[in-house]
């Protein structure tokens, strides 16, 4: 991941995970909130529109991921949003499974929408099967948006033939049938680039 030896020290990975498990819901969001910064930082990810423009490194360490986790069915919406956004700034293969299951699963569509935007950054093929199903099924415009723009990007970053045309045959289906016309409009655009 990200977090490798020579990006961040070992001391700081052990007092973000104490942050973590710490009983303080304060610390724990601080640790997340910095952690996510500090992972889009090192990783040097700039997204644009969806595409994210340097790819995602290998692993996040284990204790990190497992404290990160931990989190993930905490009671504040804000917290669980952070997280997301923490393991979108991860971006490693480990960091998929516990988007798909926020970006589908979670109650609240801010939620959603940051796991959607997180599984953009990080791609493959269970991250681009998540979006697609976002895409057309979420309740939330905010989320269908947000999943329309990550399919976007997957097609800019060079995605294989075949799941290029997956996304494109359902960004214009969105296009044609989607309830709202910003994310008809928004599918259209990421369809056509």
């Amino acid at each position: 991941m990200s977090f490798s030896e020579n990006s961040v020290d070992r001391k700081q990975v052990q007092k973000w995970i104490n942050r973590l498990t710490s009983a303080s819901p304060a610390a724990q969001f601080r640790a997340v909130s910095e952690m996510g910064r500090q992972a889009v930082r090192t990783r040097g990810a700039v997204r644009t529109r969806g595409a994210v423009l340097t790819p995602a490194p290998a692993e996040v360490p284990e204790p990190l991921e497992t404290a990160l986790e931990s989190l993930l069915h905490n009671t504040s919406e804000d917290l669980r949003r952070e997280v997301a956004y923490a393991l979108g700034g991860l971006g490693g293969p480990a960091s998929v499974a516990p988007l798909c299951h926020l970006a589908l699963q979670d109650s609240q569509a801010r939620v959603r929408a940051e796991a959607v935007s997180a599984l953009g950054k990080i791609g493959g093929r269970e991250a681009m099967d998540t979006l697609l199903r976002a895409a057309c099924e979420d309740g939330d415009e905010t989320v269908r948006a947000e999943a329309v723009d990550a399919l976007g990007g997957l097609i800019a970053t060079a995605a294989p033939p075949d799941e290029a045309q997956e996304i494109r045959d359902c960004l214009h289906r969105v296009a044609q049938t989607d309830l709202s016309p910003y994310v008809r409009e928004r599918a259209a655009k990421m369809g056509a680039a």
